[in-house]
């Protein structure tokens, strides 16, 4: 098997934030804890936020070692702006009947707080057992609702991030690291 290749810097990338060696132990750690948290559950679903949660929230779930179902969500509310907008706009919905089921819903990153504080609305309307979050990463700075993480990978600043699922305009979303991104 020849090594792994990590793709270089680019131009636009200031420098990698996370390395890919910290998000897996991160990620791991976060899986034995949701594993123990929910050893006694019956019907666990694991909701991603598409589409950066999925990189995170496949691996994620690969070292759970408890009994889950995955499903995913789309949601909107950055448009083609590189800012939110405020306004939610739900995109896809989830396949799976949430009632009486325990639910996490997966996030890449809590910026604002919009889109999990209105998943958590939207899925507490559909009266699961239980509903947890996680999120790779938050900017504290940034949080504008009251919306409470019950995971969290990583604080970081407020700077403009991408790899590991996150993106700017569909770009460096597969990236094995989170990268700091200069966007002037």
């Amino acid at each position: 098997m020849s090594p792994i290749t990590i793709p270089p810097l680019s131009d636009d990338l200031v420098s990698v934030l996370i390395d890919a060696d910290t998000i897996q132990r991160k990620v791991s750690e976060l899986a034995q804890r949701i594993s123990a948290d929910y050893k006694e559950c019956k019907e666990l679903v694991v909701v991603a936020v598409l589409k950066g949660a999925f990189i995170f929230a496949a691996d994620l779930c690969r070292q759970l070692s408890i009994a889950h179902t995955v499903d995913f969500i789309a949601l909107s509310s950055y448009g083609n702006r590189d800012y939110t907008s405020g306004n939610v706009r739900l995109i896809m919905d989830v396949r799976e009947n949430l009632a009486n089921k325990d639910v996490l819903i997966v996030e890449d990153i809590l910026d604002s707080g919009h889109t999990l504080s209105y998943l958590a609305r939207n899925f507490a309307a559909r009266q699961p057992s239980s509903l947890k979050t996680a999120a790779l990463v938050s900017k504290p700075d940034r949080l504008i609702t009251d919306i409470k993480l019950d995971y969290l990978g990583f604080e970081i600043p407020d700077v403009w991030v991408v790899g590991y699922g996150l993106d700017y305009a569909e770009q460096h979303r597969t990236l094995p690291y989170i990268a700091v991104m200069n966007r002037t």
